[in-house]
């Protein structure tokens, strides 16, 4: 069993640095689907997301929702347990991206 774990992505839409962090989070899924023989599971603990804010778990979920292996959240001390388990559905995430909502559209590449 392969598991990849994540950790402490801090996504946060208000910062300088916001795409860059965005655009890494993006490269990291896109580097655990090019896994040979694939992950079984990703696991990502926190922090997330930076402030908590549900804007920011919808870019996370987003990002997220690429992955083609399960995808396990867990919370870390700046994350906001009622916005992260609204955004994560309890921890799994298996949605259609349609029902994704996002304030900012980030770029990447």
């Amino acid at each position: 069993m392969i598991i990849a774990h994540i950790s402490d992505t801090h996504l946060a839409l208000d910062t300088p640095d916001a795409e860059r962090r965005i655009c890494d989070f993006a490269s990291t899924i896109a580097d655990i689907n090019a896994l040979d023989p694939p992950a079984n599971a990703i696991v990502h603990t926190g922090d997330i997301v930076h402030n908590g804010r549900q804007d920011e778990y919808a870019q996370a979920r987003a990002l997220l929702a690429k992955a083609r292996a399960p995808v396990y959240v867990l919370p870390g001390n700046k994350d906001d347990r009622a916005n992260l388990r609204a955004a994560f559905f309890r921890g799994t995430i298996r949605f259609p991206s349609s029902s994704t909502t996002r304030s900012k559209i980030f770029q990447c590449g």
